[in-house]
Parts: C-alpha cells; structure tokens; sequence
C-alpha cells in the first residue's frame, strides 16, 4: 500500500511535476498532499516530463529550498534531542 509507506517515511516530500506528458497524475498528487499535509507540491502546467533540462532554475531553486527544510529538521530534532536529554 503506497499511501501506508508515505505515512511512515516521516520525512519531508516535494513533488515537482508537469502538466505534459507527466508520469505524476494530478489525483496522485493530491492525495500525497492529503496523505502528508506537509508535502510540497509544485505543478508546472507548461513543462513536460523533461521538466529539469526545460526549466533548470525552477527545478534547482526547489532542490535548495528542499535541502533548507531537510536541515531545518534535522536542527529541530537535535534541538528536541538535547532538551529530552536534560
């Protein structure tokens, strides 16, 4: 059950897909939406399926933008580690 292994990933999710030819479908990303309220979701209705050698810039700045969250978290979690620990 694909939704069943999203809920236990517990980690961050961006999608970024396009709107032709996509191999994501609009109903999928919306229930990963709904599935993991904190997903990203980005559609880019005049990109195709080669959206990152179409759109490079847009793909680059939400791989940086992912990163940021990522070690946001990581940094949320080693702060909630050390104020269990004392």
């Amino acid at each position: 059950d694909i939704w069943a292994a999203v809920k236990r990933l517990n980690r961050p999710i961006s999608v970024l897909y396009a709107g032709i030819a996509s191999t994501t479908r609009e109903g999928g990303a919306t229930a990963l939406k709904r599935s993991d309220p904190r997903a990203t979701i980005m559609y880019i209705g005049r990109a195709s399926h080669f959206l990152p050698m179409e759109m490079p810039e847009t793909v680059a700045r939400e791989l940086i933008s992912f990163k940021e969250r990522l070690s946001a978290e990581a940094a949320a979690a080693r702060a909630s580690d050390k104020t269990g620990q004392t």
